[in-house]
């Protein structure tokens, strides 16, 4: 299965919502999120690597079980980027350095 993992934190949006966890609480559910889809078998589909970001904090978690978990399958790409066609070189070179860091995975 593919799965989508948006949203953020930004300190000055916190102020808006009755928060019952920390922004710490916020980026390590995520991580684990990532974590676990890899390991149980599934693609995550991302938006951007901003650890900022659900979706940076996931893929945290996605290269850890590529990288950790012996039992990870990686016999196809886990983690599909998405991002605007004009999108800045800035991103352009951090997901050149995701390929890089999961050889196969991406």
């Amino acid at each position: 299965m593919r799965v989508a993992v948006l949203g953020s934190w930004r300190e000055q949006d916190a102020g808006k919502w009755d928060l019952r966890f920390t922004q710490d609480e916020f980026r390590e559910a995520c991580r684990r999120i990532g974590h676990e889809l890899i390991v149980r078998g599934h693609s995550l589909i991302l938006g951007s690597a901003s650890m900022h970001t659900a979706d940076g904090n996931a893929l945290a978690g996605a290269r850890e079980a590529w990288s950790s978990a012996p039992d990870v399958a990686k016999d196809r790409p886990r983690v599909m980027m998405i991002r605007p066609a004009a999108a800045s070189s800035k991103h352009a070179s951090s997901f050149a350095e995701l390929h890089r860091s999961m050889p196969g995975g991406i």
